[in-house]
């Protein structure tokens, strides 16, 4: 609705509002509600973008010029005049502070970017930085972990040559048990040959000499 007054009284004239007789100072007092209404809602959302804000801004002044000159043109009514004059004035007023605001909040923001804007390489830096440590942490993460699967190989082939060194060691642990054994058994037999011999010639010696009968009178055979 605000904005279909706004096109109309952007489209008339101040003739046809002064044409218009009584009806001119009630619809004058509607758009200029309207639009005061709408200059007001337009410097509300300055706080989301003050650049969009200034633009129809100017629109909204210049139609409120258009109409407080079509006010002071139209309007002849000794009581209600002065007073719309003056409010116009100071609603014009009020309307032009709050386009210097704006401006200034573009300014503010302009500067605000511009700071920040110088930041950008300086960060993009610090970024580039930070990756390329990622990247050398990274790598060096992946040699740590090919050092510990390595060192578990070695860890597993360690145990497994321990564990046939132990097999190792019983087992020599019985042949020398054995070998011992085998020792004594020769040692034993080493030492019996000779003894066996000696006897044997002896016996040999014996019969030679005294013949078989002493030997079977003694019981010599059986004995050796």
């Amino acid at each position: 609705m605000e904005k279909s007054v706004l096109e109309e009284m952007k489209t008339s004239s101040p003739r046809m509002a002064i044409e218009s007789g009584a009806g001119v100072r009630y619809s004058s007092q509607l758009a200029y509600g309207c639009i005061t209404s709408w200059v007001w809602f337009l410097i509300s959302s300055a706080v989301n973008t003050a650049e969009a804000v200034i633009v129809p801004l100017k629109d909204g002044v210049s139609s409120l010029n258009r109409v407080y000159e079509a006010l002071i043109k139209a309007d002849v009514d000794p009581v209600t005049g002065p007073a719309m004059m003056i409010g116009g004035g100071v609603e014009l007023d009020q309307a032009g502070r709050a386009v210097s605001m704006a401006k200034e909040e573009v300014k503010k923001s302009e500067t605000e970017v511009n700071k920040y804007g110088s930041k950008v390489p300086e960060y993009e830096s610090k970024i580039s930085q930070i990756k390329c440590d990622i990247s050398q942490k990274d790598e060096k993460l992946k040699q740590t972990r090919e050092g510990i699967g390595k060192a578990k190989k070695q860890i597993a082939s360690v145990a497994e040559f321990q564990k046939k060194a132990r097999s190792a060691i019983q087992l020599l642990g019985v042949l020398s048990g054995r070998a011992n054994a085998a020792e004594l058994q020769t040692r034993r037999f080493i030492l019996q040959e000779p003894v066996v011999k000696v006897m044997d010639d002896v016996m040999k010696a014996t019969e030679q000499i005294t013949g078989n009968e002493l030997l079977n009178s003694n019981d010599m055979p059986r004995l050796i």
